[in-house]
């Protein structure tokens, strides 16, 4: 991590935290999180007085739901998009978006690229962060499900039931597998070069790239396993693998 994390970042050095630190160098208006979940990193950014105007698109409605239009701030939105479909907002809206582990996720990445290029002002600020592509990324657990179906099939019925694996990976509701599209069935992995070309070519200007972590996938697979005191003991370990290095995970930080 090449950026030093501020006293007030309670996030700390995770990829939100990340994402975070930048965004405060340049306070924003109007901001969307594309693929934002449950609106948890927009609330952050409204609480900690980094946005005025937070907006939240998501594909699963689950998330969205989840996220609790009831809970929200009256000027932080949520709401769930059709895969396909042009963003539901004008050309020139926002001063800045973020996305934050989706790009990965989706299979027409230029389409979607073109879109936030679109509905971003001018001179407005991307925020992409990704999982990056070295050494240590067979270790994601995301792909799992594709390298062992069955397993996961086992895993997830027993966890949630037959008709949640059913809804979420036989009938893939709203065009996901789980939360990759259908079209992808894979968690992309990104080296910096690439990243970097993808999003120049949907016209944006890279300004600079941050990064954190290279061990992280092995301390945060071993954490699934532990029990809470040797857990305690791996996230310091995932804290200070953050901050020393930047491969794990990428973030490109880019105007319009």
């Amino acid at each position: 991590m090449k950026i030093k994390l501020s006293d007030d970042n309670t996030l700390g050095p995770t990829p939100h935290g990340l994402v975070w630190e930048y965004i405060k160098r340049r306070p924003s208006s109007k901001h969307l999180d594309y693929g934002t979940r449950e609106g948890t990193f927009l609330k952050h950014l409204f609480a900690t007085q980094k946005i005025t105007e937070g907006y939240g698109l998501d594909l699963n409605p689950d998330a969205i739901l989840m996220g609790g239009q009831s809970h929200q701030k009256a000027n932080v939105n949520l709401s769930t998009i059709r895969k396909g479909e042009p963003l539901p907002h004008e050309d020139n809206t926002f001063d800045s978006i973020s996305m934050i582990g989706v790009l990965e996720h989706i299979h027409d990445q230029d389409r979607i690229l073109a879109e936030l290029y679109r509905v971003l002002k001018q001179h407005g600020y991307l925020y992409v962060l990704v999982p990056g592509k070295h050494i240590f990324s067979f270790l994601d657990m995301g792909n799992l499900k594709f390298v062992f179906p069955k397993i996961h099939k086992f895993y997830v019925e027993r966890k949630y039931s037959k008709d949640f694996y059913n809804e979420h990976f036989i009938q893939c509701k709203n065009g996901l597998f789980g939360d990759i599209e259908v079209e992808k069935m894979w968690h992309q992995h990104f080296d910096a070069l690439e990243l970097k070309k993808i999003i120049r070519g949907a016209g944006f200007k890279i300004l600079e790239m941050d990064g954190i972590g290279y061990f992280r996938r092995i301390f945060i697979n071993l954490k699934y396993f532990m029990p809470p005191n040797i857990k305690v003991i791996l996230e310091r370990f995932i804290q200070l693998d953050a901050m020393k290095f930047g491969k794990s995970e990428i973030l490109v930080i880019a105007k319009k």
